[in-house]
């Protein structure tokens, strides 16, 4: 600001890269840390938890609202930079996209800023990693994707590989190693073996079940065509 310093937290679900809560502080004492996930685990409560290092994130209260919701506790490991990458991409947008287009005097410009950008970003801003849909749109897949057995199974690789929506869709059934519970990626241009991903045993199931159903012949995982913007 143009006095002072403002300090922002933002809680991401890695998935669709929705920010489900946030809030402003003009310290950085670990009680509006704390606030915000509280808030954010009344909208759901995810398996684990991840954050950056901080003393906000080993303070009494995190410690014991994460362990009350029966939350998977998870830190960034000392020097590891790519721990933490989505949080850090969604600073960057927002900086570059809103804090550094306005001179913030007030705390209150800082939050009327951010309170018209982050429903902006998850509700109308498209991401290249995210097949150019929202936040919005993405999170809803899992839900929707429960009437739809091989969107459903989409999803399922997707949130467990990291995979986008177009190196889904090519996947062979010989990627698939039913012996060792992985999935082999492949570089598309070039058509080369790239490295192999774990996959959950319960989702392994579901493909297994999912290939032994296709016609004789078939070499893809997906015949049908499907587009995650319809």
């Amino acid at each position: 600001m143009a006095r002072g310093w403002v300090y922002l937290m933002a809680i991401l679900d890695w998935f669709s890269r929705y920010v489900v809560a946030w809030e402003l502080s003009i310290t950085l004492e670990a009680d509006f840390c704390v606030t915000t996930l509280q808030r954010a685990l009344t909208l759901g409560r995810p398996e684990i938890f991840n954050t950056d290092q901080g003393s906000q994130f080993t303070s009494d209260g995190w410690i014991e609202t994460l362990q009350g919701a029966q939350v998977a506790i998870s830190m960034d490991g000392r020097g590891r930079v790519f721990d933490n990458i989505f949080i850090e991409r969604l600073w960057r947008s927002a900086k570059m996209e809103e804090v550094y287009l306005h001179d913030y005097q007030t705390v209150k410009d800082v939050r009327d800023g951010l309170g018209w950008y982050f429903p902006f970003y998850n509700g109308e801003r498209p991401h290249q990693a995210l097949n150019d849909c929202t936040p919005s749109q993405t999170q809803a897949l899992p839900s929707a994707a429960a009437r739809y057995p091989t969107l459903r199974l989409r999803v399922l690789v997707a949130v467990t590989t990291g995979l986008r929506h177009s190196d889904i869709e090519a996947i062979h059934i010989g990627d698939i190693h039913f012996d060792r519970n992985t999935l082999t990626t492949r570089n598309r241009k070039a058509g080369k073996a790239m490295a192999e991903r774990p996959i959950p045993e319960q989702v392994m199931t579901e493909l297994s079940n999912h290939v032994a159903a296709l016609p004789d012949g078939q070499e893809k995982l997906f015949h049908d065509k499907f587009s995650p913007k319809k």
